[in-house]
């Protein structure tokens, strides 16, 4: 009997030694390793600023990194758990593109004239960027530059106000720009499963652009060891709640209130409403007010509505509350305090919009002003 205790004694150590093994194994992958970045850039001084994308939930810890300028060079320090997307920012204006680090020592050559550009860097999964994936979206770079020449050179030849048919077109050729991209990266992903690369990438156009249905066959498509990263499964349950904003969905309940405390209930009593994410200072929302504003008189007595909700910081209330009164909002406005909503459903990019018929479900998104206005046109009888 003692012997038999005794033994139960060994395997009962033996395999909590085992469950310690394959937790620390587990850890092992998100364990910090240093990297350090080299730099140069075409300015004598001032700062940089090494950050994550718009969504930090991605990363499992904080990867911030600054250093001062000195004769066009610094060196930015820290600790990643696998190769990592990043961006650079200058003074606090000039943002580079998302490129990715990995440990160990590597160089980076910022262009400030190359805004929101990928910047030159030397390690080795970069390499991938400027073969394998480069060459993957080359036609579809050419196609994007050559449609975005043509925008500009319209909007010279107008002044400005490119005639809204025109533009119309315009924005349905840039929304199948989006898909082909889209579709590219997918097949990317599938081909190169093992790439960090496609990972980070995928993560920035779901947090950027929104939950699509075929960013779930990309995901799919990659590895079980990136799926496993602390990264990847962040995106797999970003993906998750992404889905209840897809097209066709019943738009979801929203813990949001509106000036007099009351929570947001979309009902049924219109036969379109328009969801309108924004917040106060933010420029491309309030650019687009004077329309909806057009279009909210023209079409509000025939059945539309439109809601906006504001993600203003808390410390922004009264900023937020200004910006009502000075741009005349007529429609009624919700604030989802912090942003903790937009950020549980993946709302990373402002403004963002959901057009929603009488039975709330989803008709569109990010749909334009001027398309809104030719939507309900044809639909608003």
């Amino acid at each position: 009997m003692m012997m038999l205790l005794n033994i139960k004694k060994i395997n009962t150590f033996n395999f909590l030694m085992l469950l310690l093994g394959i937790a620390s194994g587990a850890q092992s992958q998100e364990a910090g390793k240093k990297f350090v970045i080299s730099g140069s850039i075409n300015v004598d001084t001032g700062s940089v600023e090494l950050l994550t994308l718009s969504d930090s939930s991605y990363y499992p810890r904080s990867i911030y990194s600054s250093a001062k300028v000195k004769n066009g060079k610094f060196i930015l320090k820290g600790s990643i758990p696998y190769p990592t997307g990043v961006e650079i920012r200058y003074n606090k204006s000039f943002g580079s593109g998302l490129f990715l680090i990995e440990s160990g020592e590597q160089s980076v050559q910022l262009d400030i004239n190359d805004f929101r550009k990928t910047p030159v860097v030397d390690n080795i999964v970069m390499k991938e960027y400027y073969g394998d994936f480069t060459g993957a979206f080359k036609a579809n770079k050419t196609k994007s530059d050559k449609f975005y020449h043509q925008w500009d050179s319209l909007r010279k030849v107008y002044d400005g106000k490119v005639p809204e048919n025109i533009e119309i077109a315009l924005r349905k050729t840039q929304n199948d720009l989006y898909q082909q991209s889209d579709s590219t990266l997918m097949h990317y992903i599938a081909s190169h499963p093992d790439s960090y690369l496609g990972l980070w990438k995928l993560v920035q156009i779901a947090s950027f652009s929104g939950y699509e249905p075929i960013f779930d066959t990309a995901f799919e498509s990659l590895s079980p060891t990136l799926k496993a990263t602390y990264t990847g499964r962040e995106l797999s349950n970003g993906l998750a709640t992404g889905r209840a904003l897809a097209i066709g969905r019943r738009f979801p309940d929203m813990n949001v209130f509106n000036l007099e405390n009351q929570p947001l209930k979309v009902t049924n009593t219109h036969q379109f409403t328009l969801v309108d994410f924004w917040y106060s200072n933010c420029g491309p929302c309030i650019a687009q007010f004077p329309k909806l504003d057009s279009i909210y008189k023209e079409f509000h007595d025939k059945g539309f509505e439109i809601i906006g909700i504001s993600t203003d910081k808390r410390k922004y209330e009264l900023q937020w509350k200004n910006a009502i009164t000075k741009h005349n909002l007529a429609w009624p406005q919700y604030w989802d305090t912090d942003g903790i909503n937009t950020s549980r459903y993946s709302i990373n990019a402002f403004p963002t919009n959901f057009l929603l018929n009488a039975n709330q479900e989803i008709v569109a998104k990010n749909i334009s002003p001027v398309e809104l206005e030719a939507f309900l046109n044809g639909n608003l009888k």
